[in-house]
């Protein structure tokens, strides 16, 4: 698939100081190019009845041009952006299955990676004065900032599952397995400001007027106020590897079914600064270990009807770049990682109620219970 969109769009910001005074009123006008493509492939081989390959693999690619002009009583600001993402994913799957279907094992091989680059975002920033006249300032007339990063990830699963049918119609599904994955980011990012530059005009007189000294953008010069900053805390490096087991028993018989199981993931979460940077943590690591527990029972009580309960332990874990002391100017807001970022776990009850008059209708009733707790 390939898509090219023009757009534009429109909005307002305002800005106060305290609850009530308005202070600023900015006008921006959006205008971009967008052009996506996508594609894939996917192939499945039986090598017999019992063995089945599938092997996906796509890639998708996204470009954006960008112009914004925001305007504000005394200032304008242009900025001018480009920026192209991808991925590319490839994806091999194995089905088995033995002893006429009763034991069936289940494995993947996943790779992934991911690219987000923009190498151009340039802001140009005007004075204007009652009269209406512009000037780009000597103090800051522009900046140029250069990001880009990439993700890789790694992962591989690996299932067992065997039934066996018991006496009195009662049947035990045996599971296990495991996982692995493997996830790293690299993340670059400079920034270089600069003012006007007129070698006509001595140093106090460089503000070059729009209309007198230029008229469009490439014919204003500049030159370096300020070099990159490459101790920026955006320029690092963040890994996160996952390794977890689980085993599962699952009982039913006639209007009963239990499910019980156990499963344990260690994480190692890490991140190290390219280069020493003045009031950050340069380099951090988070370690641990959890058990997560989970029971489920469903009895049916009458026609179409079931009662359940559950209860099952999780956990959330911040992203792996998340806790990289960083800083991403964005839009509207400012995003800031913080490297004391806990992972939380949580215990879940569940107790509901259900029904089914027809296939397209459900009557439900429950009760649900939650429990957060944050892991040091």
């Amino acid at each position: 698939s390939i898509q090219n969109n023009n757009r534009g769009n429109n909005s307002n910001m305002y800005g106060s100081v305290g609850s009530d005074s308005l202070q600023s009123i900015t006008n921006r006008y959006f205008s971009e190019q967008q052009t996506r493509i996508g594609t894939h492939a996917k192939v499945d081989y039986y090598l017999s009845k019992n063995h089945k390959f599938t092997w996906y693999n796509g890639y998708m690619n996204f470009r954006n041009s960008q112009v914004r002009d925001a305007i504000s009583e005394q200032t304008e600001t242009f900025r001018l952006r480009y920026n192209k993402q991808s991925i590319f994913a490839s994806i091999l799957k194995g089905e088995h299955k033995f002893l006429n279907d009763a034991l069936k094992i289940k494995w993947t091989l996943d790779f992934s990676k991911a690219t987000n680059k923009t190498p151009d975002n340039t802001q140009i920033n005007l004075t204007t004065s009652q009269t209406g006249m512009q000037w780009i300032t000597q103090d800051v007339g522009a900046t140029r900032r250069w990001e880009h990063n990439s993700d890789k990830d790694k992962a591989g699963y690996l299932d067992f599952s065997y039934q066996l049918p018991m006496n009195g119609g009662s049947i035990w599904d045996f599971s296990m397995g495991g996982m692995y994955r493997d996830k790293k980011r690299n993340s670059f990012f400079n920034e270089y400001t600069f003012k006007p530059y007129d070698p006509s005009k001595s140093t106090e007189q460089r503000t070059l007027i729009k209309g007198q000294d230029w008229n469009n953008f490439d014919e204003v010069k500049f030159e370096v106020k300020e070099y990159g900053n490459l101790s920026d805390p955006l320029n690092y490096d963040a890994s996160e590897k996952i390794g977890a087991a689980y085993t599962q028993v699952k009982y039913t018989r006639r209007k009963l079914q239990v499910i019980a199981g156990l499963r344990v993931e260690r994480t190692n979460q890490g991140f190290n600064l390219d280069y020493p940077t003045s009031g950050a943590r340069n380099e951090g690591t988070q370690k641990y270990t959890d058990f997560l527990p989970d029971i489920h029972i469903k009895y049916e009580i009458h026609n179409n009807a079931n009662l359940r309960f559950s209860y099952a332990k999780a956990l959330n874990r911040p992203s792996f770049f998340e806790i990289v002391p960083y800083t991403i100017i964005n839009e509207d807001y400012t995003e800031h990682g913080n490297p004391d970022l806990l992972h939380t776990t949580a215990d879940n009850f569940d107790l509901r109620y259900e029904f089914f008059p027809k296939p397209s209708e459900q009557i439900m009733a429950f009760f649900f219970f939650l429990k957060k707790k944050k892991t040091p």
